[in-house]
């Protein structure tokens, strides 16, 4: 009988109001910090998307310099580079530089800007 009384006497103090309160407290707090934990998870997996999609460009960037890198480390490829840059030729070639026509010079004397007296002649002798 006295183990049942001890069962007893611990089944209210485990039941009673004051221990629901605190179990109620603390499962609040426990939520609370796992919410927490969640929102930063989510916040890191966001970031570490972006800083993966930043490293694929960066990764793609650096294998194209490397090849151009690469590329210009050949003669073929200084050859070019100077051909381009510096508009140099070899020996025996010539080069042919195409400079476009000034648009101002192909204008005839009716389409040449003539000022605000000239509009005013052209009205009285047309």
């Amino acid at each position: 009988m006295k183990e049942f009384k001890k069962k007893r006497q611990l089944r209210k103090r485990i039941y009673s109001k004051f221990t629901l309160f605190v179990l109620l407290i603390i499962l609040i707090l426990v939520t609370n910090g796992v919410w927490g934990v969640l929102q930063k998870a989510r916040e890191s997996k966001i970031k570490l998307d972006v800083a993966r999609e930043e490293y694929k460009t960066f990764k793609s960037r650096h294998d194209n310099l490397a090849s151009q890198v690469s590329f210009l480390e050949t003669e073929a490829g200084i050859e070019k580079e100077i051909r381009t840059k510096y508009n140099f030729a070899k020996q025996d070639e010539k080069a042919i530089i195409i400079v476009d026509n000034d648009e101002e010079d192909e204008l005839t004397e009716e389409e040449k800007p003539r000022g605000i007296f000239g509009t005013i002649k052209s009205w009285f002798t047309d």
